[in-house]
């Protein structure tokens, strides 16, 4: 993709109503309004939420939005430029329980209130995941029990580690057996 039309994107991106672009600052500042009313304020329900970690170009939000009308999918990437296929067809497709937000994975705790995540797929992860958390940030916003999907099997001993940090217990389905 040419810088063209990344920029393009990039301003398309800021008119999309399904894209939720904070600055770091504002999570930090905790000034992020929609932080805690996810359900409330943004998708106006209280279906459960769905994350997708590195969504790329959102194709698996998009399609699980579909296949699960009665949950709520956000996909989280810090290219905004690369989910921006995603948002534009679940905009034109009219699908009320997609969003899309351009972050970084370890702001995590500053975007979601503590258990106000349910499940959380990580679908193509890189063959080395490059979140690294520090051990005092526990990810907070997850539900006490809830479902880790990954798709292949990567070294996922610093997730695993992050996670366990906060004394989150969790199930992870890898491949169809769970661990």
């Amino acid at each position: 993709m040419g810088s063209k039309n990344k920029l393009k994107r990039f301003v398309e991106n800021e008119s999309f109503k399904n894209v939720v672009q904070p600055s770091r600052d504002e999570l930090i500042e905790k000034k992020f309004k929609q932080y805690g009313s996810w359900r409330k304020q943004v998708f106006k329900n209280t279906n459960p939420i769905v994350l997708e970690l590195g969504c790329g170009k959102g194709e698996y939000t998009v399609n699980l939005a579909k296949l699960n009308p009665n949950k709520n999918f956000i996909g989280i990437d810090i290219k905004g430029a690369r989910f921006w296929r995603g948002a534009k067809t679940s905009l034109e497709e009219t699908l009320s329980n997609v969003y899309f937000l351009r972050t970084q994975i370890e702001l995590l705790n500053y975007v979601f209130k503590e258990n106000e995540v349910d499940e959380i797929w990580l679908t193509f992860p890189a063959p080395k995941i490059r979140v690294t958390l520090p051990e005092s940030v526990p990810i907070l916003c997850l539900k006490p029990r809830y479902s880790f999907i990954c798709s292949k099997f990567i070294d996922l001993l610093n997730l695993i580690s992050a996670f366990n940090n906060g004394n989150v217990n969790f199930s992870m389905n890898l491949l169809g057996n769970t661990l």
